[in-house]
């Protein structure tokens, strides 16, 4: 029906879409109409509900007017996270549909490339491993070990467990990805500091 709304906008402005009232108010639909009608505003269309009865006429109960301006105001600081999130990821990893991992956010990537250091090189303090990964918070990654992937061994001194191994092996293509960038960038630096000296 939203659809068919939104064809309808485009011969008139004031488009209402009617829905029926289950009286019975269950199901899902009769839970949200204030969700619908939100996305109606959003969408620059009207809602009205019509409640049927056997013995009287029907009772019509507009919800909201076309062109109505939505009433929830934007949540500016879930809309920098998100764009965060976006811009901080290296790839887009998740396939729709896929539920065999779990989904690659911008921690699991960064503690990824926290796995690698601690795989390449041995066990290493948070500012090597943040040398090795151009990214400085490591040190509460590795404290907090949300994942469970790292071990403190001693004072500042970390490992990789074995979960760590797996996954790696499990996000390689993340990696992958993330090697051939990070060895780019650096073939570039090189460059240019060849080109610098005198």
């Amino acid at each position: 029906m939203l659809l068919q709304g939104i064809e309808r906008l485009r011969i008139s402005d004031r488009v209402v879409l009617a829905v029926e009232r289950n009286r019975k108010k269950s199901g899902a639909h009769n839970q949200r109409f204030g969700d619908l009608a939100e996305l109606c505003r959003m969408l620059g269309l009207g809602l009205m509900t019509v409640t049927m009865f056997k013995t009287k006429p029907p009772r019509v109960e507009m919800l909201c007017e076309p062109g109505e301006p939505p009433l929830r105001g934007a949540r500016p600081a879930r809309k920098a996270r998100l764009l965060n999130e976006f811009r901080e990821r290296s790839g887009d990893y998740n396939v729709g549909g896929s539920a065999k991992r779990k989904l690659v956010t911008v921690y699991r990537e960064r503690a990824l490339r926290c796995a690698w250091a601690l795989a390449a090189y041995g066990p290493l303090s948070p500012s090597q491993v943040a040398a090795h990964i151009d990214y400085p918070k490591t040190g509460p990654m590795l404290r907090n070990n949300y994942y469970g992937w790292f071990e403190r061994i001693g004072r500042g001194l970390y490992r990789l467990r074995p979960a760590g191994e797996a996954a790696l092996k499990e996000y390689a293509d993340v990696l992958s990805e993330w090697l051939a960038t990070k060895t780019k960038e650096e073939s570039s630096d090189e460059r240019q500091t060849r080109r610098s000296r005198p």
